[in-house]
């Protein structure tokens, strides 16, 4: 399992990579990215009534992003399961 990210920084380069990297994709995918790495941030501080929104508002903007290779687990992915794993099943 590869380590989780410290800062916003190593965030941003480790979703853009998982997409292509920052070469490859557009500005408004790295504004997209931007959104992500500040959704994630809010996460960390949310109440858990508010995960739900979270979780889907990071679906959305990841849904907008050139697909990740298929061997790869997504972000949303890997916090669905956290969640679940912490708080069990969305209701």
């Amino acid at each position: 399992m590869k380590e989780m990210a410290q800062s916003a920084t190593e965030l941003f380069a480790a979703i853009a990579e998982r997409h292509g990297g920052e070469g490859v994709l557009s500005i408004v995918d790295l504004e997209v990215i931007a959104a992500l790495v500040r959704l994630f941030s809010s996460i960390r501080m949310a109440e858990v009534s508010d995960l739900p929104r979270l979780v889907d508002s990071v679906a959305k903007l990841e849904a907008m992003l050139p697909q990740a290779p298929k061997s790869a687990r997504s972000p949303l992915q890997a916090l669905q399961d956290h969640i679940a794993a912490t708080h069990g099943p969305p209701s």
